[in-house]
């Protein structure tokens, strides 16, 4: 069996259903490190850090695993110090050069895409949709997942 090829090293997996987004963090955990998770996956809390402290981890390299990914659960609570005017933005500078071997895993519910760091991330993320399905999207995910 062929494996999934590696995702981009920027996910945001945005949306209310809860099922929906764990199921989409597996399969982006499976392709970005495969099984053996125990050196190579972080999982950070956006109510409980910074956009920087999270770019920080991204940044930080590991003696253990070539290929990593860092989780950030709750991402649209993170809180974001803007950078001053005659300095670059941190998370655009991020965005630009993303960290070789790292996966960055956003999980948000409602990132407010007219502000940055979302308006400028989400361009350059793969943005996987874990909002409700309802109607014909329902029945079809429904009878996928039954196959």
């Amino acid at each position: 069996m062929a494996s999934s090829p590696r995702p981009g090293p920027i996910q945001a997996i945005v949306g209310e259903d809860t099922y929906l987004a764990e199921e989409a963090l597996e399969r982006v955990l499976a392709a970005a490190i495969g099984a053996d998770r125990e050196e190579a996956l972080r999982v950070l809390y956006g109510d409980e850090k910074r956009w920087e402290d999270v770019l920080g981890v991204a940044r930080t390299g590991s003696l253990f695993a070539s290929r990593r990914a860092i989780v950030v659960r709750r991402a649209d609570l993170l809180k974001y110090a803007n950078a001053p005017k005659d300095e670059e933005d941190p998370v655009e500078v991020y965005a630009g050069d993303p960290a070789p071997g790292v996966t960055l895993v956003l999980m948000a519910a409602k990132p407010d895409r007219r502000r940055n760091p979302w308006k400028k991330l989400l361009t350059r993320a793969t943005i996987l949709d874990a909002s409700h399905k309802k109607g014909r999207a329902l029945r079809a995910h429904v009878e996928a997942e039954l196959r």
